[in-house]
């Protein structure tokens, strides 16, 4: 079963020198989730499923991915990433989360 999104990119992405992303326990729980962009290019995410990572990179709504097995909007993971040399904070910060026009 494929997956498809439909975006836009206004700007290039950063590339990342060194990421990990690693699959989260939920057997206690789960708290403070969300995304935090450091100075130097380092960008920490924490207990998100895969399917809202991609929503946020590519800046659609949840609704417009469609498809895929459900663990990747059940199953949640810990992504932590560093560009190469330092990447603005405001340019990291574009891929966070936003509000929907």
């Amino acid at each position: 079963m494929g997956i498809l999104c439909v975006g836009r990119t206004a700007f290039s992405q950063p590339a990342f020198e060194v990421a990990t992303v690693k699959l989260v326990d939920t057997r206690n729980g789960v708290t403070d989730a969300g995304v935090s962009v450091y100075p130097g290019g380092r960008l920490v995410i924490h207990a998100l499923p895969l399917k809202a990572l991609i929503v946020a990179a590519y800046d659609v709504g949840y609704w417009q991915v469609s498809g895929g097995e459900d663990w990747i909007a059940k199953d949640i993971y810990d992504v932590q990433g560093q560009t190469f040399g330092a990447v603005g904070y405001l340019q990291l910060a574009a891929y966070q989360v936003r509000d929907r026009r």
